[in-house]
């Protein structure tokens, strides 16, 4: 946050004295951007474009931001459109090479900076490449989901209610078996799906439900 402040407070002050962002942000590691109030890119810097268009082209298109798996993108701008001075969160993503990565990113105010087009200052690191095979993601949900309809259904019925947040002794009654046995098909199911966590297996199935596979109650 505090290298964000620093950042924000040169440009904010390079906008409010009409001075131009190349020289200031250009050679910068981090993608730093700045959007309107409906979250449109009104400016970025190099390192952003190369991360999230994988081109140095401002004329390069870029794609849309996918809020299934970054929700927190839309979340945040709408806080700071809404009166929120500063945000800092982490959080994982994919970059336009279908690598997935944890960023962490600062996002401040730029309302009262007398430029209307623009709303919002953002700065985003990446923190960690947690995959670097390049998998595109619809490809891994797709992959997911065989994976998924390739278990049992008793399996199936022990990674829904745990997803529901079913404790292990509520899904073995419901299920008429044993803590051990639920724990067992859980541990096991995991790794065949490739899940590390509560966390990844509660995302697998909202991105399910979000890409119409199913609706799993959540």
């Amino acid at each position: 946050m505090a290298e964000g402040n620093a950042i924000y407070s040169v440009v904010s002050n390079a906008i409010r004295n009409g001075d131009p962002l190349e020289d200031l942000l250009e050679p910068l590691p981090d993608a730093i951007y700045l959007t309107s109030r409906d979250g449109r890119l009104e400016w970025a810097n190099s390192s952003f474009l190369y991360l999230f268009a994988g081109s140095l082209d401002r004329s390069v298109q870029l794609p849309p931001v996918d809020i299934t798996y970054d929700p927190l993108t839309r979340m945040s701008d709408d806080m700071i459109v809404g009166g929120c001075d500063a945000l800092e969160f982490q959080y994982k993503s994919y970059d336009v090479r279908h690598r997935a990565i944890i960023l962490r990113t600062v996002k401040r105010s730029l309302a009262d900076c007398g430029d209307p087009r623009i709303a919002i200052f953002g700065m985003t690191r990446v923190v960690e490449i947690v995959d670097p095979t390049g998998e595109d993601p619809t490809a891994r949900i797709k992959r997911l989901w065989g994976c998924y309809q390739g278990l049992s259904e008793r399996d199936q019925g022990v990674l829904t209610g745990l997803a529901r947040g079913e404790k292990l002794k509520d899904v073995a009654k419901r299920m008429r078996i044993t803590e051990k046995t639920v724990d067992n098909r859980r541990k096991a199911a995991l790794k065949i799906l490739g899940l590390r966590s509560q966390v990844d297996l509660v995302a697998m199935f909202v991105r399910f439900h979000d890409r119409g596979y199913g609706n799993f109650g959540f």
